[in-house]
């Protein structure tokens, strides 16, 4: 239903730390539509080239809308983000990745691993950014990257591009 009437989705996530993706990013994959993402995981380690949009390879909004719009208006160049759905397939059942942290915790050969303190390790250490620390955050990240959305959307809707 969606993809019938946008062709890019936003997956933006709410926390910018290592290796954290949500469903906002797998679920997008089995539908033809383009993931936008913004967050904190390096995405060429969990995803094939050309299947999403990172909006932290753009200087700035602007940059970002104006991809997609030339994406919007030229078919071949768009539908290279989906060659991708001839060489690979999206596994979103939870029992496979149940299985295999059950197989890691259970084999002897591993080497063990404790953390004293696990706040620490997934919010201090956990390689999470904060506010400022990328270009479209700097000052006051709410305000700045709310007006910077805004801006986004409002590039967009004028130029005729459907957003979701």
């Amino acid at each position: 239903m969606l993809e019938k009437q946008y062709k890019f989705y936003l997956s933006f996530e709410n926390s910018f730390c290592k290796d954290y993706v949500t469903e906002k990013f797998f679920k997008i994959l089995n539908l033809n539509m383009i993931p936008v993402v913004l967050g904190g995981s390096d995405y060429t380690k969990i995803a094939p080239n050309k299947s999403y949009i990172n909006a932290k390879d753009f200087e700035n909004i602007e940059d970002l809308a104006s991809y997609l719009k030339y994406l919007d208006q030229n078919l071949t160049a768009y539908v290279e983000y989906f060659e991708w759905k001839n060489y690979f397939q999206v596994r979103t059942d939870f029992a496979t990745p149940m299985c295999d942290l059950c197989k890691a915790l259970n084999d002897p050969s591993a080497p063990e691993k404790s953390y004293d303190d696990i706040f620490k390790w997934w919010r201090t250490d956990g390689s999470c950014q904060n506010k400022g620390e990328f270009s479209w955050s700097k000052n006051n990240y709410e305000d700045t990257f709310k007006d910077q959305v805004a801006s986004f959307f409002e590039k967009i809707s004028s130029e005729g591009l459907n957003m979701l």
